[in-house]
């Protein structure tokens, strides 16, 4: 519980007349009750010294003939007072000097219920033998307030006070726009009080000061000797002076504790990066009317996280304000715990003397970010995330961290068609007090491999999380593809508060391969092998076999695609494919094939997209053939070959390494070799086909 940043006294002189005696039975004592304001935000179930505010109390002076009282009415459910931490019940009766030089109050648990008043009357019990004890004073307006005080008009010239009755500048304007004087006087009384004496008395205000003109005339509480009597002018808010009997009765000063909060609505414990909130400052109970209320809104700056926002344009001050700036409006600018602080200043006629409030609230911009993406999160299974890959025969891939790590590595990965799969990720915060968050992930290409990925909750200890499961929505590609993907990455009902969603930051782009299946012998998909996919190789394959559905037509496309796009060019004399090994890693560095090249390409590529059955046919010879357009030829030529060599699957030819038919040029794929192919090839010579065979091995 916190009180009221300034709580000042209300100090009242009072003098007793006794009917028919001599000035010298005259008893002026002087009483002192300090205005309270307890904010029931964040009430504890117990007493003092906790949630406590404290009532200053005086009696002057210490006369043992008579008595002074203290009294109150509270709710003891909901209030205690205490003197030196014991309880106290109302009345307190005891002579001057024994009163309570302070009181403790304390609001408990059952406050927050709603708001309530304590009213606290201190006073003098006139010795009861003395007839006609009673007081002078005078009666307030009905529209004046227990705290204001009255200025009488006397001719006094060059005398100017312009602060007589100022403890602090907040007063002047509480006097300085409450009074008004008759046009034909020069000078004002005003009261003057000393916050530091703790009492006071009456001096000149000369009217062209900071008062204006006409407004309401304040009163006195007390007759004060001297003061000049009020004129005709003052009847309309002076309802007399009268003499009170009040038989030894007590004579009252009372001094009501409001108990009311501010409060900074709505709260913002979670809200995103460049958008705009509108805040209020909600006074309960309201406080009267809207005269001398001021409210001053800061924001921090420390971390400098907000703007104020005024007629929609943005403002660099640190502070605004207004007698009724009830809400101010705000923009995020950058991610921090951002505070906005309200200082509110009570209106002239609410509280005993004016009171100044202030209170915070932190605005917690909060920046979610995936940190890490596993999209290879189980190397010894393809059953719900990607394959084992490797970027060549050299150079494998270390995912420890993840495939992709914000700000580092964006390593690609590779999945079966048709596959239900999911991610691991981790994420920070920058938030410690953000302890859980509802994450997922929009994906912005829509012609990528991947869907969105599912809200999943996100547990987060000092701002970071742990490795997160998260599942994909729907399924891999049913054909080959290769895509970069993108997500768009979304947090919100942090720590299950129901907040709304915010972006995140974006991942990607996610360089993404679908094939038919794991990789076929001589490749391997054993984590660590050499032989795992090579990603020189998918980027190829993938490419070429672009919405092949099934093996042949991965083995076709393959083919057309190697003749086509592959750059390289023929040249008989040289090869990278000797026997049953290939080396791979050569001939992709390499500008020139040769047709054994060409049959390991129609099988090592299409086997890296999962097709098994693709093999390779020599055909020994030699034997002239007719014209063909060689692989990065410009033009037909025939001639002699002691030997060919082409793909081999389902019993048919694959040529990638040339064009047959020059009348109508054609790439052979699913041709029968001793038919149709050996026609448009063949002119004289052997013709003998080989057993197939296979690649084994290759580096």
């Amino acid at each position: 519980m916190s009180f009221s940043r300034q709580i000042r006294g209300a100090w009242l002189s009072v003098t007793a007349r006794y009917g028919g005696t001599t000035a010298e039975d005259l008893t002026t004592f002087t009483v002192c009750l300090a205005a309270l304001s307890l904010d029931k935000s964040d009430l504890s179930p117990v007493g003092p010294p906790a949630n406590t505010a404290v009532l200053s109390v005086g009696v002057e002076p210490d006369d043992p003939s008579q008595t002074a009282v203290l009294s109150w009415c509270v709710d003891p459910e909901r209030v205690c007072v205490y003197e030196n931490g014991t309880t106290v019940s109302s009345p307190i009766q005891r002579a001057p000097a024994a009163m309570p030089a302070q009181l403790s109050v304390t609001a408990l648990q059952g406050l927050s219920t709603g708001p309530c008043e304590i009213v606290f009357s201190l006073g003098y019990l006139c010795a009861s033998d003395k007839a006609g004890a009673g007081v002078r004073y005078w009666t307030p307006p009905p529209d004046a307030t227990n705290r204001d005080v009255l200025f009488e008009g006397v001719p006094v010239t060059n005398m100017t006070i312009y602060n007589a009755f100022t403890p602090a500048y907040d007063d002047l304007a509480d006097y300085g726009y409450s009074a008004r004087t008759h046009g034909d006087l020069d000078t004002m009384w005003a009261y003057a009080w000393s916050d530091t004496a703790q009492s006071g008395d009456y001096g000149f205000l000369n009217y062209t000061s900071d008062l204006t003109w006409n407004r309401q005339l304040e009163r006195t509480d007390v007759l004060t000797t001297g003061v000049y009597a009020p004129t005709a002018q003052y009847q309309d808010v002076l309802q007399g002076l009268e003499a009170v009997d009040d038989g030894g009765a007590v004579t009252e000063k009372t001094a009501t504790a409001k108990i009311f909060d501010v409060t900074i609505e709505p709260p913002l414990p979670f809200v995103a990066v460049n958008t705009t909130h509108t805040l209020g400052a909600m006074v309960r109970p309201p406080l009267g009317g809207p005269d001398g209320q001021l409210y001053i809104w800061t924001r921090g700056t420390n971390p400098d996280c907000l703007r104020f926002v005024v007629g929609g344009q943005e403002y660099d001050d640190i502070t605004t304000s207004g007698e009724t700036m009830a809400s101010v409006t705000v923009v995020t600018k950058a991610p921090g715990l951002a505070s906005l602080t309200i200082e509110y200043r009570s209106p002239y006629d609410d509280l005993d003397r004016r009171i100044t409030y202030t209170t915070s609230t932190q605005i917690g911009v909060v920046l979610v970010e995936v940190t890490n993406i596993k999209f290879n999160h189980d190397p010894a299974s393809t059953a719900n995330d990607a394959i084992n890959i490797r970027q060549d025969y050299s150079t494998p891939y270390d995912i420890t961290n993840g495939e992709w790590i914000k700000g580092g590595a964006n390593l690609p990965a590779c999945y079966i068609t048709s596959k239900t799969v999911t991610i691991k990720a981790r994420f920070s915060v920058n938030l410690t007090t953000v302890t859980s968050a509802d994450v997922s992930a929009d994906s912005t290409d829509h012609h990528g491999t991947l869907g969105d990925v599912s809200k999943t909750q996100v547990s987060f200890t000092a701002g970071v999380s742990d490795w997160i499961t998260m599942p994909v929505s729907g399924l891999t590609a049913a054909c080959v593809k290769k895509t970069s993907d993108t997500w768009q990455w979304k947090a919100g009902n942090f720590n299950g508060l129901g907040t709304n969603e915010i972006d995140a930051n974006i991942s990607g782009q996610h360089n993404l391969f679908v094939v038919l299946g794991e990789p076929s012998s001589p490749w391997s998909n054993t984590y660590g092998s050499a032989c795992n996919a090579w990603r020189t190789v998918l980027d190829r394959s993938c490419d070429w076999a672009d919405s092949a559905t099934n093996e042949a037509g991965a083995v076709e496309m393959i083919t057309t695609g190697g003749y086509e796009r592959f750059g390289k060019s023929y040249d008989g004399s040289q090869s990278h494919s000797v026997g049953n090994n290939c080396h791979l890693t050569a001939m992709l560095s390499s500008s020139v094939v040769d047709c054994r090249d060409m049959a390991a390409v129609v099988q090592l590529f299409t086997g890296a997209l999962g097709g098994g059955s693709i093999q390779m046919k020599r055909i020994q010879g030699g034997f002239d053939y007719k014209p063909i357009l060689a692989i990065g030829k410009p033009s037909w030529q025939d001639g002699y070959w002691n030997f060919h060599q082409v793909g081999w699957y389902g019993n048919a030819a694959y040529d990638a390494c040339a064009k047959l038919k020059e009348s109508a040029p054609y790439i052979p794929v699913n041709d029968d070799l001793d038919g149709n192919y050996k026609t448009n090839l063949f002119d004289s010579g052997t013709w003998t086909p080989q057993s197939p065979h296979t690649i084994t091995s290759f580096d």
